[in-house]
Parts: C-alpha cells; sequence; structure tokens
C-alpha cells in the first residue's frame, strides 16, 4: 500500500465525505427543530434572535461593500429570511393561542418553515469551508420542493423532527457499517482478478520461454547442418522442425 493507511484508500474518502454529509444534514435538522419549535414559540427568545440576525446581515453588507465583495445580496437577504420566517412562525403560533385553537399548523406557519427549511439547505451547500454555493433557479426549486414535502409531515412537530434526527443517525451509522464490508469485498474481488491475471501472464512466460528455447534449438541445428554439408542435410531438417513448431510455412507465424 505504499506506506498508507488501511483507511487510506478511494472507499474510505467515500465513507467520510458521506458520513460528514449525513451528520451535517442531522445537526442543521436539530437546529431547525431549535428554531421551529423553541425559538419561534416564545417571544423572550424570538426578538434576540432576529436582532442578532438583523446584526449579522449588517455585518455582511458591510462586506459586501469591500471591492471586491467578499458576499452577494443573497447572502445579505439570508438572515433577514430567516427572521421573517421565525417571526411568521411566532405570528402563527400566537395567533392560534389567541383563538385558542389547538392546531397552530396553518399554511402560514407551513410556508415560513419551508423558507427557513430552505435556505438552511442552501446554506449547506459549500464549495470549500468558507466559500457558499450559488445554485441555478431550477435547483433552487428542487430543493424548495423538497423542503415543502418534509415540512408538509413535521408541522413544527417536536417528536417529528426527533424521528427525522433519529433516522439520519441511524443512516449515518449504517453508513459506519456498510463502507467497511464494501472495502472488503472489493479487495477480495480485486486480489481475484490480479491472481487470475498473474496466472494468465505466468502460463504467457512459459509459452514464450518453450518458443525461445526451441528457436535456440533450432539455430544450433542449422549451425551444425552447415558444418557438415552446407545449406542441406541436417541444417534442413532443423528449419522444418522449427516451422512446425511456429505453426506455419513462413517466418511470419507466431504465437497464437
Amino acid at each position: 500500500r505504499g506506506g498508507r493507511g488501511l483507511w487510506d484508500t478511494v472507499i474510505s474518502h467515500m465513507a467520510s465525505a458521506t458520513i460528514a454529509a449525513i451528520l451535517q444534514i442531522a445537526v442543521k435538522t436539530a437546529m431547525m427543530a431549535i428554531i421551529s419549535t423553541l425559538l419561534s414559540r416564545f417571544r423572550y427568545l424570538l426578538y434576540p434572535t432576529v436582532l442578532f440576525l438583523l446584526f449579522t446581515a449588517t455585518r455582511i453588507f458591510r462586506a459586501h461593500r469591500n471591492k471586491p465583495p467578499l458576499a452577494t445580496r443573497f447572502d445579505i437577504l439570508n438572515p433577514i429570511l430567516i427572521a421573517l420566517g421565525m417571526y411568521v412562525m411566532h405570528s402563527a403560533r400566537r395567533h392560534a393561542y389567541l383563538q385558542h385553537i389547538d392546531h397552530y399548523d396553518t399554511w402560514k406557519f407551513y410556508f415560513a418553515e419551508t423558507t427557513v427549511m430552505t435556505l438552511f439547505i442552501l446554506n449547506s451547500l459549500t464549495t470549500d469551508k468558507s466559500t457558499p454555493v450559488r445554485p441555478s433557479p431550477m435547483v433552487c426549486g428542487g430543493y424548495t420542493a423538497l423542503s415543502a414535502i418534509v415540512c408538509l409531515w413535521i408541522r413544527g412537530r417536536v417528536w417529528r423532527y426527533a424521528i427525522l434526527v433519529v433516522l439520519e443517525l441511524g443512516c449515518a451509522l449504517s453508513a459506519v457499517l456498510v463502507f467497511p464490508l464494501m472495502e472488503m469485498v472489493l479487495e477480495e474481488i480485486m486480489k481475484d482478478k490480479l491472481k487470475k491475471i498473474g496466472e494468465k501472464v505466468r502460463a504467457y512466460a512459459t509459452v514464450l520461454e518453450e518458443e525461445v528455447g526451441s528457436c535456440e534449438r533450432c539455430r544450433m541445428r542449422g549451425d551444425d547442418g552447415d558444418d557438415d554439408d552446407g545449406l542441406g542435410g541436417k541444417g534442413e531438417d532443423g528449419v522444418d522442425v522449427f516451422k512446425k513448431r511456429r505453426g506455419g510455412s513462413g517466418s511470419s507465424g507466431g504465437l497464437d
């Protein structure tokens, strides 16, 4: 393996990337659960969070004014839209509380939760540790549809968020168990393939050695025949034997 460790393989890198992505999704889901079920429920937690997001937007705006700009307009609108979504979710909860309605998961709450989840997903798309990806409108629409489907089932319920996090952690555990097995299976397959290739190479080398040895013997017989009676006699017999072993009447016959 050239001094590398056991896990320094392609499968191990794939496993690391997959597990990291799943854990990142689980962390984002837990953060979304905190926003949807806790921060948007109580005013004393909502208002400081909104002020912090607005302060973050102002800092991003200052970075946008630099030359060249270090941030885009989407980066400026991102925390503002998250703060607006949190306020709309709080408004839906408060309206249900004032109207003495048991179910607060109205369409207003649903659209706000979908917006916040979509922004969380878009913020997770990065090319490196600091630069976010600017997805196309089609990709944004796909993530919005995915968030809409998930939020249609969750509807701000904390136990549903807990189920989703447990499922994501289960996927991460499955990846931890499956990828080493895949690596072992692929390693055994590669060993078997290399063994077959080695056998074919050795068989070809054996045939080639026999051909080279027969050619040398024919030359020796031809030299003996030339010493005895010129181009006739044993020399011609040796050449005929060589042609027969080569499988053809001329010098162009080769190994099949």
